[in-house]
């Protein structure tokens, strides 16, 4: 049998029993999918994702301080300046 390799991913959601809902899921359903990391808020994600490169970052649309999509664009950004995650 082959084995497929897991694809890695962070979490990036503010309420805790959303992350931990989604980590449930992911296990019981998409088992090729592995979390790596999680983060609650975009100021923590950033440098989060810059150190553990994941391939599939699952992020809330609606966060205090930063939306999702602002959050999004600061990533974008990070990876330009700083080149490939």
């Amino acid at each position: 049998m082959e084995m497929l390799q897991k694809i890695r991913s962070v979490i990036v959601e503010d309420e805790s029993a959303a992350r931990e809902a989604l980590k449930n899921y992911l296990a019981k359903y998409c088992p090729v999918i592995e979390v790596v990391g999680e983060a609650h808020d975009c100021k923590s994600a950033v440098p989060l994702l810059h150190e553990l490169e994941p391939q599939l970052v699952f992020l809330d649309v609606e966060m205090p301080n930063m939306s999702g999509v602002e959050c999004a664009r600061a990533i974008q950004e990070c990876i330009r300046r700083i080149g490939r995650m």
